[in-house]
């Protein structure tokens, strides 16, 4: 047991990307042990035992003082940890202090203005004010007002909500003439920002293809930008969940770790229009970028929940107005809402989906010490999952529904999907209840893989299953389950199974865990827009590469040139326009002559060489 705890938190490790203070040996016994204590805490917390989960998160603390020294992000989430603890203990004078160092370490290691600090400055404002301490509550307020501001503008509810709160502490204190201005100025900018949200919705479908060799942009995902003029596009993702609520109006705060009922809605993100496929663009402390900013990042925008019906008219509507196809990702281990929402939209975007997307978000803890609390959150996720897939499979007026899931969430989706496939009662020459099924990285025990795809089967036009060799987070998930190999392993056990199809992704470069291949590496991306757009057979997709095992046989990605912007573009031309393609991309050529501009020739006359073989070749093209 001891061994797969140390198992556990090395996959921590490789997530978090953290440096401790001792020897390398001393620090995986340190995170062994911390893995163990804060699985323990994560279950005397579920049980409702206060006190031990105080002295588990104390433990948790000393630990982490061993493993990551007295700084650095994991550091303050341990403290952040506590003060919770402390809290339900019925002991939040004590929680002052540690959140005060939580706040002290965050500052060192995000700079005194990044966003994260506010909901830290807000957290310590609110035990000033329970102890009528209205000058020190003011003042963290007011902090908190200022990054927030900086952050999101004037005009938008987050800074609403802080004007609310700044407003609540001055009419504790008594000064309700300035608590009044505070109020009226927090309505102004709902209001405001109501205005904004309601021009977001009115904007337009689609963006054609320019003069450029850029992404075509369809009527799902790539949408103008509010005022017309921002230098982003937003990408509306319809959701469903289990998390739930926080209480606080921040989208990126909206839906919290614990476990709720299912939710439904629809959040916007932007995408910077100078986006990288396989990017998900974020601050970086490297590049003295620390603030969220819709110009250059993946920003989660906006929150809306919604009622069943609203939720069901809305998504309809949403359907009708793309290509009648319906997207749907789940997500995995280690991943918050805010993330959740980010990677379904980056991946709409980068797919080139003109359907709508959707999110199911299961309540992961989103921290790097979590992994056996996700494991319970995922399993009781799964009815759920299921319940959110059957209403859009029968409400939703989709005409075809793909699913991906990565990693963890794969569990609750092969769950999800064998209920549906044992209760639906399918009549002989009717169309499969989904299209395409991708199963991502899955963190599944390869045995009960193998069982569970016979109904999948069942269920889906066509299954695939990416695996990777360099999967170093299910290697290490490996150990922890007792050396039993995980689906998503390839290497001499990798899977095969009748009707799945198994591709090696292991020559994807990715990042250093190798476990997000999916949505990083411009080829994968493409392997999954050939799917969604064409259902090609692995035999038919670029770089595949026939490996036999036994009786069947698997197919070995080979990059190469699959995630080249030239095949991209030309492909998305070809999607759009069809035979119309060719004359399109000549066309361009002709305005480059025009100009003069000899790489623009150069770069559309490859691009019409594409298009040329992917419209002679026909629907099995690539």
């Amino acid at each position: 047991m001891r061994h797969r705890l140390v198992t556990v938190l090395l996959v921590s490790c490789f997530l978090a990307l953290s440096s401790g203070p001792g020897s390398a040996a001393t620090g995986q016994a340190g995170l062994a042990d911390l893995v163990r204590v804060f699985g323990e805490y994560g279950q005397a917390r579920e049980r409702g035992d206060p006190a031990a989960a105080l002295d588990l998160a104390r433990r948790a603390v000393d630990l982490g003082e061993q493993v990551y020294g007295a700084g650095g992000l994991d550091m303050a989430r341990l403290l952040e940890t506590l003060a919770d603890a402390l809290v339900a203990a019925g002991r939040p004078a004590e929680a002052a202090p540690v959140l005060r160092r939580a706040l002290a370490v965050r500052e060192a290691a995000q700079g005194a203005e990044h966003p994260d600090l506010a909901v830290l400055l807000g957290r310590l404002a609110d035990l000033a004010l329970a102890e009528k301490d209205y000058d020190t509550a003011r003042s963290l307020r007011k902090r908190a007002l200022t990054i927030d501001e900086r952050t999101y503008g004037p005009v938008h509810l987050n800074t609403a909500a802080d004007l609310d709160k700044l407003a609540q502490v001055d009419e504790a204190a008594g000064d309700w003439t300035q608590a009044g201005v505070l109020r009226r100025r927090a309505d102004t900018a709902r209001k405001e920002a109501a205005k904004r949200a309601e021009m977001l919705d009115r904007r337009p479908s689609g963006t054609a293809m320019g003069e450029v060799p850029a992404p075509v942009r369809g009527k799902g995902d790539a949408k103008a930008a509010v005022d017309g003029a921002r230098p982003f596009a937003v990408v509306r993702v319809f959701y469903g969940t289990n998390r739930a609520r926080t209480g606080s109006a921040k989208p990126a705060q909206f839906y919290g770790t614990e476990r709720g009922d299912l939710e439904m809605g629809h959040v916007d993100v932007s995408i910077p229009f100078l986006h990288q496929v396989g990017r998900l663009e974020s601050p970086s402390s490297l590049m003295l970028d620390l603030v969220e900013n819709p110009r250059n990042h993946v920003v989660l925008l906006t929150v809306t929940p919604l009622k069943k019906r609203a939720f069901l008219r809305s998504l309809k509507q949403n359907v009708r107005g793309g290509s009648g196809e319906v997207l749907v990702f789940v997500h995995g281990y280690n991943v918050s809402f805010n993330d959740g929402a980010r990677r379904a939209a980056q991946l709409s975007y980068d797919l080139n989906f003109d359907g709508t997307t959707l999110l199911y978000s299961w309540p992961s803890q989103a921290g790097t010490f979590s992994y056996i609390t996700d494991e319970a959150a995922v399993k009781v996720s799964s009815r759920k999952l299921r319940t959110f897939l059957l209403m859009v499979a029968e409400q939703s007026g989709a005409e075809r529904i793909h699913v991906i899931a990565h990693s963890m969430g794969n569990r609750a989706t092969m769950e999800a999907l064998e209920l549906l496939a044992l209760g639906w009662d399918r009549e002989e020459g009717a169309p499969k209840l989904f299209d395409q099924v991708i199963l991502t990285a899955p963190d599944v025990d390869s045995d009960y893989f193998a069982e569970m795809s016979g109904e999948i089967r069942n269920l889906a036009r066509r299954v695939t299953l990416y695996a990777s060799e360099n999967d170093r987070a299910l290697t290490l998930s490996n150990e922890l389950h007792g050396g039993h190999p995980r689906a998503g392993q390839s290497g001499p056990d990798i899977l095969v199974l009748p009707q799945v199809d198994t591709v090696d992704m292991s020559r994807v470069e990715t990042d250093a865990l190798g476990h997000s291949y999916f949505g990083d590496h411009s080829g994968a991306i493409y392997d999954i827009f050939s799917l969604l757009w064409r259902n090609l057979p692995p035999e038919q997709r670029c770089g595949m590469k026939a490996t036999p095992k036994g009786d069947l046989k698997f197919w070995t990605f080979v990059p190469g040139d699959c995630g080249n912007p030239v095949l991209r573009n030309a492909s998305l031309l070809v999607k759009r326009y069809g035979a119309e393609a060719r004359e399109r991309a000549i066309a361009q050529v002709a305005v480059r002559h025009a100009e003069q501009d000899a790489e623009g020739v150069r770069e559309w006359t490859r691009i019409v060489r594409q298009v040329e073989k992917l419209i002679t070749a026909g629907p099995g093209a690539d």
